[in-house]
């Protein structure tokens, strides 16, 4: 009966998603040596059979469960869920399934399209998320796609790599997306 799972940033704990026997579903979260240490219980509106659905756990005991695509389910231990937000980018032509990125200290959130159709060409886009839900964008490429991204563990970097068919670029952008650095990836 699970369903998904996710190791915190800080690699510190494990939250696994699991449906019960009502339908409904439990998010348990364990500490390193195998101890229950909080649980959402409870949860419903989740579609098992949903192909986009994952489970994140973000390192202040939060967790993030994505669905139908680019949309995201947000819950703190204080007011269980938080907020719905959707990372859809509007393309009539379609986008693939939205991805999470976090600092190992728990700061900062980023959700992102890694790859927009748009016409002929791909698209990408980083969107920060604030811990009440609240979506920016802060980064637009017109020409290439997400392949990877990731933030450095105080969050103050995101490391992109950025992909144009065979041409791809590293990039190290500010938790703002200004562009910093960047040089051709191997």
């Amino acid at each position: 009966n699970v369903y998904g799972f996710d190791f915190s940033p800080d690699n510190r704990h494990v939250a696994v998603l699991e449906m019960r026997q009502d339908d409904a579903f439990d998010v348990k979260i364990y500490n390193h040596q195998g101890e229950m240490v909080a649980i959402y219980a409870g949860l419903t509106d989740i579609n098992p059979k949903d192909p986009s659905l994952k489970l994140y756990l973000l390192s202040n005991g939060a967790i993030v469960l994505r669905d139908n695509i680019t949309d995201f389910a947000l819950y703190n231990q204080r007011d269980i869920f938080v907020k719905r937000v959707s990372n859809s980018s509007g393309s009539p032509q379609g986008e693939t399934i939205s991805r999470l990125a976090v600092s190992a200290n728990g700061v900062h959130t980023f959700l992102y399209n890694p790859r927009i159709l748009r016409g002929e060409a791909f698209a990408s886009r980083i969107m920060r998320l604030s811990p009440e839900g609240h979506l920016e964008m802060i980064f637009y490429d017109a020409d290439h796609e997400i392949l990877h991204l990731t933030a450095t563990n105080d969050g103050d970097f995101l490391m992109a790599i950025l992909g144009k068919g065979d041409d791809q670029k590293l990039v190290k952008l500010t938790n703002d997306g200004e562009i910093v650095a960047e040089r051709e990836a191997p």
